[in-house]
């Protein structure tokens, strides 16, 4: 084999003990530029770092007054499919979680739209 499975034992497909690491993780290497691996350890070494990185989804954000409204970026992580796993799997368990994700922020927003009722004073109280 390579330079990449002579350096950290690669055997197959599985992945290397380095895989999701941020202090491991390099582009800019000639190691991690060969690996098979980039993509998806790219993607786990921005969601442990909390930075943003393709693919991703746009929320939005309050701004101070004055500044460029910029929408919040959050990542999302993707994992490889496992042996067991059929496309139909998949497909049912992403569709799932992509319902659910709906009614979740479209229940948010419609109950942040219910008016607050405010606190009626405590002294003003009689007993």
């Amino acid at each position: 084999m390579g330079t990449f499975s002579d350096r950290f034992n690669n055997q197959g497909d599985s992945r290397p003990e380095c895989y999701g690491d941020p202090d491991y993780f390099d582009l800019s290497d000639r190691t991690c530029q060969d690996c098979r691996w980039k993509g998806t350890c790219r993607l786990k070494v921005s969601a442990l770092k909390g930075t943003q990185s393709a693919p991703y989804e746009r929320t939005t954000a309050a701004t101070p007054q004055g500044q460029v409204h910029r929408p919040v970026v959050k990542a999302k992580v993707y994992e490889d499919p496992v042996e067991t796993d059929t496309f139909t799997s998949v497909l049912m368990h992403n569709a799932g979680l992509n319902a659910v994700t709906s009614i979740s922020e479209t229940l948010t927003d419609a109950l942040s739209q219910i008016p607050r009722k405010k606190y009626p004073g405590l002294r003003k109280r009689t007993t």
